[in-house]
């Protein structure tokens, strides 16, 4: 799952007219994007309003339903709990979104800023903030409680 926020932006592929690319990539490809994107990776999300549960990523439906009732609003704080690794997402209409690490190892979530840098959190509570491309081990740094 995915969250993109920030001022909109225009993102515009032109198409590929070469004859042995796919059809897909013949078309003209315009989407609105925002200038900073989230990426729930390995992690456990669930999307509260009012305290009452309305949404997780465990099956379709429910991640369809919450992804609804996160859209259209605007994301004010973070933070994270450096002793297990649990983040929280609130937003300017309510909502809260909670996540929960699969695994130690496992990149939980990673943001992504319109300079292209990237902030990674991994399950174990190790985070990386880097100015993108793939990250080293020896990039991991300890949250401190």
């Amino acid at each position: 799952m995915s969250l993109e926020f920030g001022e909109p932006r225009l993102s515009i592929r032109e198409p590929i007219t070469r004859s042995d690319v796919t059809e897909g990539l013949r078309r003209r490809r315009i989407s609105l994007r925002g200038e900073w994107l989230i990426m729930f990776w390995a992690c456990e999300c669930r999307y509260f309003e009012n305290d009452e549960r309305k949404g997780d990523n465990f099956y379709p439906k429910r991640r369809e339903r919450m992804a609804r009732a996160i859209d259209g609003q605007k994301l004010l704080t973070v933070s994270i709990d450096a002793t297990t690794a649990r983040s929280t997402f609130e937003f300017d209409l309510g909502g809260r979104l909670e996540t929960r690490p699969c695994g130690d190892a496992y990149d939980q979530w990673w943001l992504e800023k319109p300079n292209g840098s990237y902030l990674k959190l991994r399950g174990d509570g190790c985070y990386s903030y880097e100015a993108g491309g793939e990250l080293e081990e020896k990039t991991w740094r300890r949250l401190l409680p």
